[in-house]
């Protein structure tokens, strides 16, 4: 079916909460589809409706959602209704550090990722069965790493690292 007026969407956001991944990635799609409503998009939302509790892998998420729309699912076909929420897993996942000592981003870039791979662990952000593959300075104060799990640890994973979102939105 396709709702009179109406668009779907799927938009993934990083982070374990989910109250927290759908405020950013609704945030995220405002700025970019701006404020004016009618967007099509997730940012016409203000609610979500979690599908399933198992974190999934992203492809596994995207084919539920979409046979969730092809359905007319209760759940996520209204246009004013709530977006869909899906818990995904996925084998690397960024980190961001903030509030960074100037010191730690002082000598070589070439540094840079050891030490803050360093400051990740010693913060949690990071676990032995993780291994930091990328790092980009983003502010004077943060940083980004990528982070790669090992295969085991991904398909034990209980936790979600994001949320696909999804769902009918008025256009």
């Amino acid at each position: 079916m396709t709702a009179v007026g109406a668009d779907t969407f799927e938009v993934y956001s990083d982070g374990r909460d989910v109250h927290d991944a759908f405020r950013t990635a609704v945030d995220a799609v405002a700025w970019e589809h701006g404020h004016g409503g009618y967007t099509g998009t997730i940012a016409e939302k203000s609610e979500f409706v979690i599908i399933t509790k198992r974190a999934m892998s992203y492809d596994d998420a995207t084919r539920m959602a979409d046979d969730l729309l092809n359905r007319d699912d209760s759940r996520v076909a209204d246009k004013w209704g709530p977006a869909g929420a899906i818990p995904v897993k996925k084998p690397t996942r960024t980190v961001r550090l903030d509030n960074l000592p100037a010191r730690a981003l002082t000598g070589r870039p070439s540094e840079h990722v050891a030490e803050m791979s360093r400051i990740a662990r010693d913060r949690q952000l990071v676990t032995d069965a993780e291994t930091v593959t990328k790092g980009d300075r983003l502010t004077s104060d943060s940083f980004s790493l990528t982070v790669t799990k090992d295969p085991a640890v991904t398909a034990a994973q209980t936790e979600p690292d994001g949320w696909l979102f999804f769902g009918w939105a008025s256009s």
